[in-house]
């Protein structure tokens, strides 16, 4: 099928955009949906400060296919600079056996690229079709550099040992964590920068100074974590399960209860999830960071954690042995002409922002 127009997406886009996220359910064992009602484009501006989402429509109406392009400010090399991060791609499998592809990423390098720019984007180790797909050179696709490996942890509620006292942040803190922030950012490549007085704002979407929590080493601020619920702009659902997977649920389910770990929930049912946000550690102290989580997790309310780091973070040591699920993913950079940015290891890609 073809006939379609592609375009930058406008707010009245809106349904035809959502229908689409609802019939490209991620496949697997269990079939993951998002649903970004009532606005999605409030999830855009949270990935990016400055939104760029460009989509495929039918004569009909119905979005074929979209991808996000927006950018944002990075810290990289001791300065803060304006990359693009390539996400959301979406095609409706009427139009996936077709040019859109192709066509899309056209309209990418033309209307949306300079030249010689380069973008960053994160792909599943488990999408082996996407990695082939997007590694491939063909139809003039774009290079995928790779640029290190992305580890996500989805943490259910447990109890983890404490070495620093942990409290929640209060507006006299802003300044000291904006130092941590900063100072944690700029020893990992691409962290986004992050202005906490702008908490409330498009880009901090729902988050308040009592969604943080500190570690504290002798009244000095040492840690801070954001436990940020995305529910209002953004949710995952079950839309379903395999067959195999439907009968092993119910046993599932009663192994958590007992053992301690996340449940399945029931068809249709949006996970509840928290991520964790800004996260910093003077020292890079892995100790630290088994403190916020300690809190974090203490304080779960049965819903997950979603902690994500690179494969060489150093505070990845403090997630070492803990009950949860883990993702691996590949950071790419991603480019038609020249060369990328030069970057070292550790790289930050916050989870709230993906």
């Amino acid at each position: 099928m073809d006939g379609v127009t592609i375009r930058e997406a406008v707010a009245a886009d809106h349904a035809a955009l959502e229908r689409l996220f609802s019939e490209t359910s991620m496949a697997g064992a269990i079939r993951i949906g998002s649903d970004r009602s009532p606005d999605f484009f409030a999830a855009s501006r949270v990935q990016a400060a400055t939104p760029c989402v460009w989509a495929a429509f039918a004569a009909d109406g119905r979005a074929a296919g979209v991808f996000s392009a927006g950018k944002r400010l990075v810290h990289l090399g001791g300065e803060k600079i304006p990359l693009r991060y390539l996400s959301d791609l979406r095609i409706h499998p009427d139009w996936r056996s077709g040019t859109l592809l192709a066509r899309g990423f056209r309209s990418l390098r033309e209307k949306v690229f300079a030249e010689g720019e380069w973008a960053q984007t994160l792909v599943l180790e488990g999408n082996a079709p996407a990695l082939e797909i997007l590694r491939s050179g063909r139809m003039r696709l774009p290079q995928y550099r790779p640029a290190g490996r992305y580890v996500n942890w989805l943490l259910p509620q447990q109890a983890i040992s404490r070495y620093f006292p942990v409290r929640t942040a209060c507006e006299a803190d802003l300044p000291a964590m904006q130092c941590l922030l900063d100072d944690s950012s700029r020893r990992r490549s691409f962290s986004a920068a992050v202005d906490l007085g702008k908490l409330g704002g498009a880009f901090l979407n729902g988050l308040v100074i009592g969604d943080f929590l500190v570690a504290e080493d002798a009244g000095e601020i040492r840690g801070m974590i954001a436990l940020w619920d995305q529910g209002g702009f953004q949710r995952l659902r079950v839309d379903g399960y395999s067959p195999a997977m439907a009968v092993a649920r119910p046993f599932w389910n009663l192994a958590a209860l007992i053992r301690g770990g996340a449940k399945l929930p029931r068809r249709g049912r949006t996970i509840p999830i928290r991520k964790a946000s800004m996260l910093a550690c003077a020292d890079d102290d892995p100790s630290i960071l088994k403190s916020l989580l300690s809190a974090a997790l203490f304080s779960g309310n049965g819903g997950l954690l979603s902690v994500g780091l690179s494969e060489k973070d150093p505070l990845a040591a403090a997630l070492s042995g803990l009950k949860g699920k883990v993702f691996r993913g590949r950071h790419f950079l991603v480019g038609w002409e020249g060369e990328p940015p030069e970057w070292r290891e550790p790289f930050g890609f916050d989870p709230g922002r993906i």
